[in-house]
């Protein structure tokens, strides 16, 4: 099973929270269904979690931990996280910068990345990534 990209409509079938405290829960069912579209990340989450619509006034965006995931579209498994891609890229200056692609996020060790979580590092290799696959 594969994480879903950011504009994706998904239907994702996930364990509830309660499902460790059944004995008290028993009225919970196993599982829930949620049905939305993938939107772009929080900052703050993991690698391995995702954000989609959900279509509830109460809570319009769901975070989505791939490792409850049960069914995705349909396709029962288990989540295996693709290793992340690791490029090394010289700056404007010469200066050597590691950019890390993982899933949905990236990563980069340059200045410009940590305040504003993207830089042209990034995008170059996105870039000759998406070219060679």
């Amino acid at each position: 099973m594969l994480m879903p990209r950011v504009g994706q409509e998904v239907s994702v079938t996930v364990k509830n929270s309660f499902e460790l405290l059944r004995s008290w829960f028993r009225s919970q069912p196993k599982t829930t269904t949620y049905t939305g579209r993938v939107v772009k990340p929080f900052k703050w989450l993991s690698h391995d979690e995702f954000c989609m619509t959900t279509g509830e006034p109460k809570l319009p965006i769901r975070v989505i931990n791939m490792k409850h995931v049960v069914e995705l579209d349909g396709v029962k498994g288990e989540y295996k996280p693709n290793a992340p891609k690791v490029v090394t890229v010289k700056g404007s200056k010469g200066d050597e910068y590691t950019v890390t692609i993982n899933n949905q996020r990236s990563s980069c060790t340059c200045v410009g990345y940590s305040f504003r979580k993207t830089c042209s590092h990034i995008k170059t290799v996105e870039e000759q990534l998406g070219k060679s696959l």
